[in-house]
């Protein structure tokens, strides 16, 4: 019981403290893109706390960018790991854009993938 509540401790620490760290990395793509790419590869080995700072960093926006935008209409069997995808995929795809803000980025990849039909 005390390792599961010592992990929701520390998950805790990293979305309050993802706000800050993501403003102290000014926010660029090219700065938040590999914990995002981290986050999709599956890997056995156990990243360190700044790998998954990086990587809570990137759930965190994704997720709450998907959780409060109005006006998207994200698919039925709609998982995290999909956003992950669609957000990381998007990104990529535009390389001379990374030195652009990442959140409007990866609103722009969400609205772009999942418009609501009028």
């Amino acid at each position: 019981m005390r390792v599961v509540l010592r992990g929701i401790v520390f998950i805790a620490a990293l979305i309050v403290n993802s706000g800050s760290a993501y403003a102290a990395s000014k926010g660029s793509a090219d700065r938040v893109m590999p914990g995002c790419r981290a986050w999709l590869e599956v890997s056995k080995q156990t990243p360190t706390v700044i790998e998954a700072a990086e990587q809570g960093i990137c759930f965190g926006v994704i997720q709450g960018l998907v959780y409060a935008t109005p006006h998207i209409c994200p698919p039925d069997d709609y998982t995290f790991g999909l956003s992950m995808r669609v957000v990381v995929h998007y990104i990529d795809s535009r390389p001379a854009r990374l030195h652009e803000d990442f959140m409007a980025l990866a609103l722009e990849a969400i609205r772009a993938a999942w418009p609501c039909k009028q």
